[in-house]
């Protein structure tokens, strides 16, 4: 079964860091997009510092999609991708 690929919104923050981490070697998903916040925005994942106890995952050097851009469906359809995971902050997702 080929993977499907993903994209994780709020990827930068503790709950993103741990789906990216559950991602990065997922039977069923493959991470190819990672949305954050403007502070993030155009930044690849290893300049972001990494919150976790655990080791960084083996990603590929995403740069971070800005989550406030009105293209971002578009970026993300160019991608390809077929199911995103939501680690956005309440008040943020509401």
């Amino acid at each position: 079964m080929a993977r499907r690929p993903c994209a994780v919104l709020g990827a930068t923050g503790l709950v993103g860091q741990r789906l990216q981490q559950r991602l990065a070697n997922h039977p069923w998903f493959e991470l190819t997009a990672v949305v954050g916040s403007s502070e993030s925005s155009g930044k690849r994942l290893s300049e972001l510092p990494w919150r976790l106890d655990e080791e960084r995952p083996e990603l590929p050097d995403f740069k971070v999609i800005f989550g406030g851009d009105e293209n971002l469906i578009s970026q993300l359809n160019k991608q390809k991708i077929q199911f995103i995971f939501s680690a956005l902050p309440r008040a943020i997702a509401a």
